[in-house]
């Protein structure tokens, strides 16, 4: 069971496919990442590899503007949609069926908080960090969720700007270089 854990639509218990199909973050996860973000009010949000919404509906609780949520898998976009209209959240939403390392290419909008809670055998993480940090504001972030910290080199306009880890999560939090 998944459910919201603050704000307007405080603990609403949110969908979740049956089986392991798409894995929710956690309680835990999300209390770390909303602590670490502080006021999310009025902020443009994406939500991508959204699975059931869990991360873009908890920051609308919390008083995020608008939140576009991003996934490939149309069980995750029905549970998304039934997310929403369970919280009242469907105005504030923009829910899109598509390939995120695409959507992320191709799209003009920025936003001033990505949230990404990818399979964790994921085949590219770096592409994706890239692709993520290049459509942010300034000094939007990007916060990433995996099994295992991300090693490699980034990209010059890239920063790493904290991570956690908790129990099999790991939380990384990425902006641009100033």
């Amino acid at each position: 069971m998944t459910r919201v854990i603050a704000g307007e639509c405080k603990g609403i218990k949110l969908r979740n496919p049956p089986g392991k199909s798409i894995r929710p973050s956690t309680d835990r996860t999300k209390e770390w990442i909303f602590s670490v973000l502080y006021d999310v009010r009025e902020l443009l949000v994406l939500d991508v590899f959204s699975g059931a919404g869990n991360l873009g509906i908890e920051a609308l609780s919390r008083g995020a503007k608008k939140c576009t949520f991003v996934d490939n898998s149309d069980t995750a976009i029905s549970l998304t949609k039934k997310n929403l209209a369970l919280c009242g959240f469907q105005d504030k939403a923009t829910v899109l069926r598509a390939d995120v390392l695409r959507f992320l290419r191709s799209s003009g909008v920025e936003f001033d908080l990505i949230l990404a809670d990818p399979p964790y055998q994921f085949p590219d993480f770096a592409e994706l960090i890239e692709a993520a940090v290049n459509r942010l504001t300034e000094p939007g972030r990007f916060y990433l969720e995996t099994s295992e910290p991300i090693e490699g080199e980034l990209p010059e306009h890239i920063t790493q700007i904290r991570q956690e880890q908790m129990g099999g999560t790991v939380v990384t939090v990425y902006g641009e270089s100033i």
